[in-house]
């Protein structure tokens, strides 16, 4: 793409005529979508924003111009603005991010490090995952972009998008890195700076559904009914189990210590499988008729209970030794049904412990394609959830407890991030 840049010489033959005269300089391959111009102590400056991410400054006159400087922005650069001292230029992106440069260096000047002053992001949002820090959770989009959030300011720490074309569908925020699975069947690990550490190529032949982590394993589901665990360390295929005729929609590792060679595993088929790494096969299986699972999470009770959510908006309660699932919620109403809401529900996540050794789980988070998030007392047989907040404007994908239970982040279609706090049962 070539700037044409216009500029106004005096014509010697005739001292009362203006003659516009035009250059044309080469800027960029990817398309100019905006201009900011200062008048320089040396001459005018023409700051150009890129439609490959680009930022350059140009300077010059008449028809002689030269690209000065050149900075690389996360995505398409859509709007350019300069202070009135024209000291700070501000940069708009297409992925969301607003970014605040030195004119005269075009370093980033605010913000932390190098992230964005301020960011969102501008698809569909996937998946949300928090660590051991109340202070930081991961977040991954549709168009490919996971990003690092720091909570208490809501500004970005780290910005990935490692391959155009695929987007992360699991996400773990854990101490080894940002573990994320990909449609384009990878398993990447990611520092907290964004850089790359480590993946599986080719996990899963038809995209990452789910992954979970054991010390000493990382075990994927794929779009292709497998399950796979591999090795932390050498990233090696060790077992593989095809037990879905359909995507694996969750995976977990048993949290009890007695069963910790034992997976979970709930699938688009309507199953959920129990595979036994010891013996190496599968040890347990639940069906039902109706009701394709979208998630499942695993209870720190004695019994160490699976709960599902599916697709006719009902979450059912297994217990490995009874075929039959042992309780069941229903999250509508005949109202809802009458007003033609969605059912289906997305995702679940267990409220984490209240004290160091308590077993946790005493709440239940509930995404909703509705656009509800809903929380139910385990501990109470009501039939309702004890709350239910609406935000999102479409569906609610998935939602997150942070370490200390006091707040929620919930992430949906809306390309919205919602957070929410919450109190517990009975305060005001």
């Amino acid at each position: 793409m070539r700037a044409r840049v216009h500029t106004r010489t005096r014509n010697r033959a005739a001292a009362t005529s203006n003659v516009a005269s035009s250059a044309r300089v080469p800027v960029s391959g990817g398309g100019l979508l905006s201009l900011a111009t200062l008048n320089g102590s040396y001459g005018p400056v023409i700051f150009c924003g890129c439609g490959d991410g680009k930022v350059k400054v140009l300077t010059g006159q008449d028809k002689e111009w030269a690209v000065e400087s050149e900075s690389m922005l996360n995505g398409a650069v859509q709007a350019l603005s300069l202070s009135a001292d024209g000291r700070e230029l501000l940069a708009g992106t297409s992925e969301g991010d607003l970014n605040v440069l030195d004119s005269s260096t075009l370093c980033v000047c605010r913000g932390t490090g190098a992230a964005p002053l301020m960011a969102t992001h501008t698809s569909p949002i996937q998946c949300i995952a928090f660590g051991l820090s109340n202070e930081t959770f991961v977040s991954g989009a549709a168009n490919g972009v996971v990003r690092l959030w720091e909570l208490s300011h809501y500004t970005v720490r780290c910005h990935l998008a490692p391959k155009k074309g695929s987007h992360a569908t699991s996400l773990l925020l854990a101490p080894i890195g940002i573990v994320s699975g990909w449609t384009d069947g990878f398993i990447r690990c990611h520092a907290e700076d964004g850089a790359p550490l480590w993946d599986i190529a080719n996990a899963h032949r038809e995209g990452v559904t789910s992954i979970a982590l054991s010390p000493r394993f990382v075990c994927s589901g794929g779009r292709d009914g497998a399950l796979r665990l591999w090795n932390l360390n050498s990233r090696l295929l060790v077992a593989q189990f095809s037990e879905h005729r359909g995507a694996v929609s969750a995976v977990l590792v048993d949290n009890s210590k007695a069963e910790a060679h034992q997976i979970h595993s709930c699938g688009e088929d309507k199953t959920v499988i129990t595979v036994d790494l010891k013996q190496e096969r599968r040890v347990v299986t639940h069906k039902v008729q109706e009701g394709a699972f979208k998630h499942m999470v695993q209870l720190g009770t004695q019994d160490h209970e699976l709960l599902t959510c599916d697709t006719t908006g009902s979450i059912k309660m297994w217990d490995c030794d009874e075929p039959n699932a042992v309780r069941m919620l229903v999250t509508w109403t005949e109202q809802h049904e009458m007003e033609g809401r969605e059912k289906r529900l997305n995702h679940m996540s267990l409220s984490p412990p209240a004290y160091e050794g308590a077993p946790g789980g005493d709440y239940l988070l509930v995404s909703c394609a509705s656009g509800e998030l809903q929380v139910w007392d385990l501990a109470q047989p009501s039939a309702a959830p004890i709350s239910v907040g609406v935000a999102h404007s479409d569906e609610v994908m998935q939602a997150g407890w942070s370490p200390d239970g006091r707040q929620v982040v919930s992430v949906g279609k809306d390309c919205c991030i919602c957070v929410w706090n919450f109190y517990g049962v009975g305060a005001q």
